[in-house]
């Protein structure tokens, strides 16, 4: 049985260890590389063709390195997504369904030997960790939701199955080392071992030193713009530096939001000056038909017309210890204040 893993316009073969299913797309890369240089040798004369055939005499065009990067990178995630494959067919195998005689394939596992008359429900795999365990080979750790019987602890201290069919989904993790070969060939070097998750570590420092109150213009500005955002509350246009494109959550999940603390790097401004930027995370508390929740935001903001307006909204919170940058070398849509040379002691808004 040959299985394939179709990447983009290629199909990487899938087989045990020990078969081969050569995978052609080099030499056709090859092929079609040759034939360039040669059009392009007849376009630019005899010694350019003599050039040429020299190097097809010497074995060809050499790989670039991004070429070899790519193919770094397609056998890493070949190997992820085969490693599912694995789990997947390991965990909902039977003696008597199509997943249990695909197993014996797969890792060389008898089918008639061990496997269960049932399987559970198997929902969302995906590849949690990859690492290279040698030349070709990676190690990939699978996480995904299996289905089990919930248990009730007895008297004795003993966990036996709760009564009727309840199950729960419990997020479980294996380890699978997966082989990919040079010409794509995909294989499983054993069965899918269970494995602990993943260590989950203490939640870094970050680099918000500065306690910002919530009535000073920078508290203002981002509670108008999380009940904008989050609550449809008013319009982002007016919480929004010009030209950042910023759409509100719709539907609107929630129906109101309360700014809880703010934190910054260094003390903003009060009267800052056009172009002066502030990073921030922002704690709100955000309340819906369910109940409540906690959410944060990274954001930066900029100054314009003696306010302050958002610029984004960061991808990560600014680490311990960071220096941020002013932004006042950086361009800024100028205020109308300055746009129509009014007084400067006028205040404008968008």
């Amino acid at each position: 049985m040959k299985i394939t893993r179709r990447n983009g316009s290629e199909s990487v073969p899938v087989g045990r260890a020990g078969q081969g299913h050569p995978w052609t797309a080099g030499s056709d890369l090859v092929s079609r590389s040759l034939a360039g240089v040669l059009w392009a040798a007849l376009l630019c004369g005899p010694v350019a063709l003599f050039v040429a055939a020299q190097a097809g005499g010497a074995g060809g065009v050499t790989p670039s390195a991004s070429v070899a990067g790519a193919t770094s990178d397609v056998g890493r995630d070949a190997a992820a997504e085969f490693a599912e494959q694995v789990v997947v067919t390991w965990l909902t195998a039977t003696r008597e369904n199509a997943a249990g005689e695909r197993l014996e394939e797969l890792v060389g596992i008898d089918a008639g030997q061990g496997l269960p008359a049932t399987s559970p429900a198997v929902r969302n795999p995906a590849a949690a960790e990859v690492s290279a365990a040698g030349t070709g080979v990676w190690s990939v750790t699978v996480a995904v939701d299996v289905d089990e019987p919930s248990t009730a602890e007895e008297a004795g201290g003993a966990a036996e199955p709760a009564s009727g069919d309840r199950v729960q989904p419990v997020r479980r993790y294996f380890q699978v080392p997966v082989s990919v070969s040079d010409d794509g060939v995909v294989a499983a070097l054993a069965a899918p071992a269970p494995v602990p998750a993943p260590a989950v570590g203490a939640v870094p420092g970050h680099g918000y030193g500065a306690s910002v109150r919530s009535e000073s213009p920078v508290g203002i500005a981002v509670a108008e713009f999380l009940s904008a955002l989050l609550a449809g509350t008013g319009g982002l246009e007016r919480v929004v530096a010009p030209g950042v494109e910023l759409s509100a959550v719709t539907p609107a999940p929630y129906s109101q939001v309360e700014v809880t603390a703010i934190a910054a790097v260094g003390e903003p401004a009060e009267d800052p000056v056009d172009g002066e930027r502030a990073q921030v995370l922002v704690t709100a508390n955000v309340a819906h038909a369910m109940g409540e929740a906690v959410v944060q935001y990274p954001l930066t903001l900029v100054a314009r017309a003696d306010r302050w307006e958002v610029e984004a909204i960061d991808p990560a919170p600014i680490g311990d210890g960071a220096v941020m940058d002013s932004g006042l070398d950086r361009p800024v849509t100028p205020s109308p204040r300055e746009a129509s040379g009014g007084d400067s002691s006028s205040t404008a808004t968008p």
